[in-house]
């Protein structure tokens, strides 16, 4: 057990919520310097939903604070495929829209969040393994796969 550590959930697309809620307040009071892990959320919002979440995050954290963002890498070939085309099936009969997104318009939504470099790159190479299982998927995908990358308030 670690009395520094919390648990809040929110809607990703809304996370001034989070922000209002007694936890935040406890754990940071007005420390807004902070690391946001945005894992895997990215194709589950609509282009707008996910630009203004990270316009929220922005506004809210203080100079200097990160977020680590992962995402697929969709091309429309890609999407085309049936590979890919399963996978949204199966998101759809649970009820699940997907908006996928490729690096580029990705590093366009999150603005103003500043891209750190190296970029955006291969999950597989920031956490240094080599997956084949992943590497089968990305294959079939047409190459693409998912990527990490951290952004920063300047």
């Amino acid at each position: 057990f670690n009395p520094n550590v919390r648990y809040a959930e929110c809607d990703a697309e809304h996370p001034e919520n989070l922000f209002e809620s007694g936890i935040v307040q406890e754990l940071f009071g007005s420390n807004r310097k902070v690391a946001i892990g945005y894992n895997g959320i990215v194709w589950f919002l609509h282009d707008e939903a996910f630009a203004r979440a990270m316009k929220a995050l922005y506004e809210w954290a203080a100079s200097g604070s990160m977020v680590y963002l992962t995402t697929g890498n969709a091309s429309e070939t890609a999407k085309a495929g049936p590979k890919f085309q399963g996978i949204a099936e199966r998101y759809k009969n649970m009820g699940q829209s997907m908006f996928p997104k490729n690096i580029e318009k990705v590093t366009r939504l999150v603005k103003p969040w500043k891209v750190v470099e190296p970029g955006f790159r291969e999950v597989e190479e920031w956490i240094g393994i080599d997956d084949a299982a992943n590497k089968e998927l990305a294959s079939e995908l047409k190459g693409e796969g998912m990527f990490g990358g951290f952004l920063i308030k300047e």
